[in-house]
Parts: structure tokens; C-alpha cells; sequence
């Protein structure tokens, strides 16, 4: 049922891509990703669903009968979300706010004291969720929102979560997603108010989870480099869970992916697996059909594409005999499962670890480690490095003086500007070049966040290291991306990288460069 996880790697074109090569540390990418979308990129509903988390670990603790002044806490992904703190100050709770980013944790923080939250007795932890680092049974609660997805390899956060979770402790998996069986998977969908002309056809036809992915909006993330795993089977999920826990609450709303096409499917079960084969088959078909009538240059060029025939034979056939052998219950558990199997779900689980209850849990790390800003960064060494600013060999663009700025993008390729308080380098030449100084010989990883408009035409923006292409990226549509290319070095002999633009398809018309800017920028040795 479970096919082998993927690992990410750095592609051909520079950005973060899943290949099974395990061509690059899949423990940077999630980093790199998260670490540049978030220093610019704040979730405007952070109070809301702050709350909202705060509200459903509080009634599961009711529920349970667990709550208690000495308990102890553990939400993983935490993000900026204020839960933690809420948690504490109304329940006397003793939380562990853990992440991947550090400046997410801070931003958090922040907010707490800006709500009146007390932050004195909330430890804040940037770590990477794969290897916790916690001694084992610390907690009474592990939570986790909105967030498993966000790997690969689920199985091994799902382990180190139980590991840390006392025995009779409660473990809560809320809001993620699972594996949709009636889908293509065939691209990522854009954010809805940034849908194109097949993406708009597609929902408008009711089967843009069925061709696309079961969740849509998952591509301005994955352009990051940031995981966006809906294909966690949900049967594997829940036997992972019932290895060491007993079953508290298990919720699958499957509505979140039902539209008119798979109500219509539901209602005609009855008539057999031939009859509901024909007619599905025949409605999709039709469906793609028009939809692909609507496909742009846009479309084809970001490598967005439609099933053959062939293929949707074949998981209309598959999709009709796996409904149609549903228990006859809509309400029976068997019933739930096979359904969310089948068309997608949220999933949320509550589960109770096996066991008998030792000494109360203290949260103890399995090591001493460094801190910063009232963040623990508890990340392995080769991260740790990573995210060290001492390591960093760029000016940070939102921080650093002017100054500082046009020693690495000299002030005749580029201009700085700001808004909102957020700045950015705007190109000012055909080539605008980007200094970076060698301290050692070795490899460097170059990490750029960019912004280009491709509103008028479609272009090729490249990366360079003396004329040598390293990474590149083909905007058809507006675009946030991340270029992540890693380039070999000499020891006093600085990086000379240089961008340049060419249109796709029709030549240009005019002397106006395709726009683009720079909003972060790193160098780090590896």
C-alpha cells in the first residue's frame, strides 16, 4: 500500500525538487524553504487559529480527564502560533513550543507579550521534527496541527513523537491530510485567487482535486522547496498510530472533498461496479475534454497537463469497484476509512499511548544546547552551521546599511527599495551581478528568494558563476521562488554570480527588462 518515501534533492533548474536519489541533505530543504518564506511571509489569521488550536487541546484534555497544573506540553510545528502560551496562563500547563524556524518562534513570542500572554515558563525549541530532542516519555500531551504533511518521511515524525509521549499521555494529530485514490496528481495548484485558465476550468468542472491534488494551493510552498505531502495513506496512518496507542477520537471529514461529481458517484453505488465504471468514466472524460480546450501557453510551459484516455479508464474503473465494496453503513468506521481512502480527508486523531505511567515527565533535552533570542536551537551540527549568522556570507537585505548592501550587489546593477517596511533589489542592468567572498575553498550553497513578474511575457531568469548557468527558472506567471544551487569556490578569490533574462517563446518587443527582485539572499559554506 505504502510505496517508498522520496527524499529532496536540488534539481537541474535550482530549485528544491523530491527525487529518490538523495542527491541533496533532506534535512536543508525544509530549512532552506521554510527559513526564506517565513522572513517575509506571516499568516495574517495567526491569532485566530491560534485560538482555535487553543479551543481543541483544551476540550481533548477535558475530555480525557487530563488536565492538570503540572502538565506537560509538547506542540511540534509550532510555527508563530500563541497556543503554548494560552495553554500556560489558562490551564497552568507547562509547554514546549518546537519548530523548524527560529524566527517563527520569535515572531510567536513576540505576540504572546504584545497579548499579555506570560512567556516565562514556555520554552521555545527550533528543532527538526525528524529527531526530536527530547529524552524519551517527557509529555502528557504531543500535538501536532497542519504540519505531518510536511515531510515525507511521516512514519519516522509519527515514532518520535509517541517516543517522547509518557505513557497514558494523549497524542493529537489535527487538520492533516490523506492520500486521495480517485487522483491524478498531476500538478500543483496556485493559491485560488492565482488560478490560470486550466485551473480555473478544472474547478469549475469539479475535478480539479481529481486531476491536480486532492488540497489545492500547494504550489507556491513547493516552489520553496517546502514539502507538501498529501499521499499519507490513511489505513497506514492509523496502523503506524496502533502500534503503541489505543484510539481516542478519530475524526475524517471527507466532505472537504466532495463536490457534485463524487456525491453523484456515492448516490449511484448501488447499481454495481460496471454501471458506476461507464458512467464515471464517461463524465470525466467529458470534463477533461473541456477543460483542455481552456489550457494556456501558461499552463503547458509551468508543465501543468491533463490524463489520457487510457488513464482515466483506469482509476475511474479502480475508483467505482473500490466504492462500490464500501460496507453498506455509511456510519460504520470500515465505511469512513474507505470513503476518506478513497476521496481524500481532514484528518484529525486523538490517541492514548500504551503503558504504565512512571514519575511525572520533566521535558528534559538529551543535551545541552545553545540559545539565542530565548529560542533553543537544538538542530544537528551540519544544521546548526547552517543557520549560524556567523557562517552567513551576505548582508541580510532587510536589515543590513546600504553600505554593506552595494559591497556584494554593486550599486550600478542594482537599486534598493522598500515599502511596508520590506526592502528589495531591483535589477538595474541586463546582468546585474551579485559578489560573494570566499573565505575558504570549498562549496557554497547560494540561496536566493525572487520575485518575478511575468505579467506581459514569459521568461527565463538565470543564475550564473562566470557565465556557467547553475540554476534557473522559466516564469510563465507571477512567481515567489527559491534558487538553491550550490557552487564550488576558491579561497580568496571571490564568486562573481551574475543574473540574466531571455523571453520564451515570441521575441521581445521593446527594451524593457522582464521584472524581478531580490527580497533575500544567503551564502553559506557546506
Amino acid at each position: 500500500m505504502w510505496e517508498a518515501p522520496l527524499e529532496t534533492h536540488v534539481s537541474a533548474d535550482g530549485l528544491l525538487r523530491p527525487s529518490s536519489s538523495g542527491a541533496f541533505d533532506p534535512d536543508l530543504a525544509p530549512i532552506l524553504g521554510e527559513f526564506a518564506w517565513h522572513s517575509l511571509t506571516a499568516d495574517s489569521r495567526l491569532g485566530e487559529v491560534s485560538e482555535e488550536h487553543y479551543r481543541a487541546v483544551a476540550d481533548l484534555l477535558a475530555e480525557t480527564g487530563l488536565a492538570s497544573k503540572d502538565l506537560r506540553v509538547l506542540e511540534v510545528a509550532a510555527y508563530a502560533h500563541t497556543t503554548g502560551y494560552m495553554l500556560h496562563s489558562r490551564l497552568g500547563a507547562h509547554c514546549d513550543l518546537l519548530d523548524i524556524s527560529p524566527s517563527t518562534l520569535k515572531l510567536g513570542r513576540r505576540m504572546a507579550c504584545e497579548q499579555g500572554l506570560p512567556t516565562e515558563d514556555t520554552r521555545c525549541v527550533a528543532a527538526d521534527f525528524h529527531d526530536l530532542p527530547y529524552a524519551d516519555a517527557q509529555f502528557d500531551l504531543v500535538y501536532i496541527c497542519s504540519s505531518l504533511h510536511h515531510t515525507w518521511r511521516w512514519q519516522r515524525v509519527v515514532r518520535e513523537m509517541i517516543r517522547v509521549l509518557s505513557p497514558q499521555g494523549i497524542m493529537l494529530l489535527d487538520n492533516e491530510p490523506c492520500r486521495r485514490s480517485f487522483c491524478h496528481y498531476r500538478f500543483r495548484a496556485n493559491r485560488t485567487e492565482r488560478y490560470g485558465d486550466l485551473e480555473r476550468a478544472l474547478d469549475r468542472l469539479g475535478i480539479l482535486r481529481t486531476i491536480a491534488e486532492p488540497f489545492p494551493n500547494t504550489r507556491p510552498e513547493t516552489l520553496f522547496g517546502m514539502v507538501e505531502n498529501q499521499t499519507i495513506p490513511i489505513r497506514a496512518l492509523c496502523g503506524s498510530l496502533a502500534q503503541s496507542c489505543t484510539p481516542v477520537a478519530v475524526s475524517l471529514n471527507s466532505d472537504v472533498c466532495l463536490g457534485p461529481l463524487e456525491w453523484d458517484l456515492i448516490a449511484r453505488r448501488s447499481k454495481g461496479i460496471a454501471a458506476c465504471t461507464l458512467w464515471l468514466t464517461d463524465e470525466v472524460a467529458r470534463r477533461v475534454e473541456e477543460a483542455h480546450a481552456e489550457m494556456s501557453d501558461a499552463d503547458r510551459g509551468m508543465g501543468f497537463g491533463l490524463p489520457s484516455q487510457d488513464e482515466i479508464e483506469r482509476l475511474c474503473a479502480s475508483t467505482a469497484e473500490a466504492l462500490v465494496k464500501l460496507p453498506a453503513d455509511p456510519d460504520s468506521p470500515d465505511y469512513r476509512v474507505g470513503l476518506a481512502d478513497i476521496f481524500g480527508a481532514s484528518v484529525r486523531i486523538a490517541v492514548r499511548k500504551r503503558g504504565n505511567r512512571g514519575e511525572a515527565p520533566a521535558a528534559r533535552l538529551v543535551r545541552v544546547y545553545p540559545e539565542a533570542n530565548d529560542i533553543v536551537l537544538a538542530f544537528s551540527p551540519r544544521i546548526a552551521r547552517l543557520l549560524d549568522t556567523r557562517s552567513a556570507l551576505l548582508p541580510n537585505i532587510q536589515s543590513s546599511s546600504a553600505e554593506a548592501l552595494t559591497e556584494v550587489f554593486p550599486a550600478p546593477d542594482w537599486a534598493i527599495e522598500s515599502e511596508g517596511g520590506l526592502r528589495w533589489l531591483s535589477p538595474q542592468t541586463r546582468q546585474p551581478r551579485l559578489l560573494v567572498p570566499a573565505i575558504r575553498s570549498g562549496s557554497l550553497l547560494i540561496v536566493v528568494r525572487i520575485y518575478v513578474a511575468a505579467d506581459t511575457q514569459p521568461f527565463r531568469i538565470e543564475l550564473r558563476n562566470d557565465g556557467d548557468q547553475v540554476a534557473a527558472f522559466d516564469a510563465y506567471r507571477s512567481d515567489s521562488l527559491l534558487l538553491t544551487p550550490t557552487v564550488s569556490c576558491r579561497q580568496g578569490t571571490p564568486l562573481r554570480l551574475s543574473f540574466s533574462t531571455r523571453p520564451l517563446g515570441s521575441p521581445r518587443t521593446g527594451d524593457n527588462l522582464p521584472f524581478f527582485n531580490l527580497s533575500y539572499a544567503g551564502a553559506f559554506p557546506l
